[in-house]
């Protein structure tokens, strides 16, 4: 299950030790209502058999948004598209380094590079309406290993 910081509702003052647990990602927007640039994913990942150098993460997310990933706390990698433009978009980081058999906790950190309101005013929705950031889709790990299958950890 994925996790993000979010105020608790029956808290009258935000709190940043709170978290949101889903089965899939939020899409950034909705859950924040705008309120934060950033949003923290975190997940547990299994590997029964680990993955080599070049295992690659792949997701769906959004244009004008930024992304920066963590296993285990440790930088991976990071991927962004400046275009100012509300579409969905699939990025893939590649791990430079061996990743071991066992549990794992995978972190993405998304953060918001601006919204697209044209299309909506033109479409007569508001912004919130149209554009979408951070995770919106399917998350998947793939090993480089004979020996490993693609997860799916959305």
């Amino acid at each position: 299950s994925f996790s993000e910081p979010i105020p608790p509702n029956s808290s009258k003052t935000p709190r940043s030790d709170s978290i949101y647990i889903n089965k899939s990602p939020f899409e950034q927007l909705r859950l924040t209502n705008d309120t934060y640039e950033y949003l923290i994913y975190s997940t547990n990942v299994s590997l029964q058999s680990g993955a080599t150098k070049g295992a690659k993460l792949r997701f769906t997310g959004q244009a004008a948004n930024a992304y920066i990933v963590y296993m285990d706390n440790e930088y991976v990698a990071q991927t962004y598209n400046y275009d100012h433009t509300s579409k969905t978009m699939t990025f893939t980081v590649e791990f430079n380094t061996d990743v071991e058999a066992g549990e794992h906790v995978l972190t993405i950190v998304s953060s918001s590079l601006g919204i697209d309101n044209f299309d909506g005013i033109q479409a007569g929705f508001t912004s919130s309406e149209c554009d979408k950031k951070g995770l919106t889709g399917t998350v998947v790990f793939e090993p480089n290993s004979d020996n490993e299958k693609e997860i799916d950890i959305t």
